[in-house]
């Protein structure tokens, strides 16, 4: 009795921790994507619809406050950063890619 409920306790962080790592990826590849975007948003000439979601990921007014937390960019960036630690730390396990 007491192994099937650490079995099912087990399954619970491991799958919470796999949920962690999906959503930690996908906030990385989207960093991945969208810091260059950022970073070359004035010579790449953007349309104003890329344009207006950039100024709403990041405060560019206030860019030197980045870790105010009122930005969404924020939260992505944070998430991409500690999503693997966290996984580590649930499951013991090592993987860089959630499918491993």
């Amino acid at each position: 009795m007491r192994s099937k409920i650490k079995l099912n306790r087990s399954r619970k962080i491991n799958g919470v921790g796999v949920f962690i790592h999906w959503i930690g990826f996908l906030c990385l590849i989207f960093t991945l994507i969208l810091l260059p975007l950022a970073a070359l948003r004035e010579t790449l000439h953007l349309t104003p619809t890329l344009n207006n979601f950039l100024d709403y990921m990041f405060d560019f007014e206030n860019l030197g406050y980045l870790n105010s937390g009122d930005e969404p960019a924020f939260w992505v960036v944070w998430i991409a950063l500690i999503h693997w630690p966290l996984k580590c730390i649930f499951t013991g396990k090592r993987g860089l890619f959630p499918w491993r």
